[in-house]
């Protein structure tokens, strides 16, 4: 590469993120003191609904991780079953079936 060129070449964005969120809630807390109570209040509301709410997230998300993988032992399932070979059945109605045989080969002459 050249000295003027930088490139980042790993991916850091959820530790970034979990960073970020931290750094957010260290600040939160020293807003918290400088707030007036009806300010407060209702930034702890906010808080506790967002708490809820990520809570609710990870209970879905473990729900469908669970959903996913008792797809997937189903279909492991589905897959060991062996199929029965089909046998068509005998057709005794409908259109005669003939055997079709060319006409017989004619002199030119």
């Amino acid at each position: 590469m050249d000295d003027e060129i930088h490139a980042f070449a790993g991916d850091y964005f959820n530790v970034l993120m979990e960073g970020t969120a931290l750094i957010d809630q260290a600040i939160m807390t020293v807003k918290m003191k400088t707030m007036t109570p009806e300010e407060r209040a209702k930034q702890e509301m906010i808080q506790k609904n967002k708490e809820e709410y990520k809570a609710k997230m990870r209970a879905e998300a473990e729900y469908k991780k669970q959903m996913e993988e008792l797809s997937m032992k189903d279909r492991k399932v589905k897959q060991d079953e062996k199929n029965k070979d089909s046998k068509g059945n005998n057709l005794k109605f409908g259109a005669n079936l003939v055997k079709f045989e060319p006409p017989p080969e004619q002199r030119k002459g």
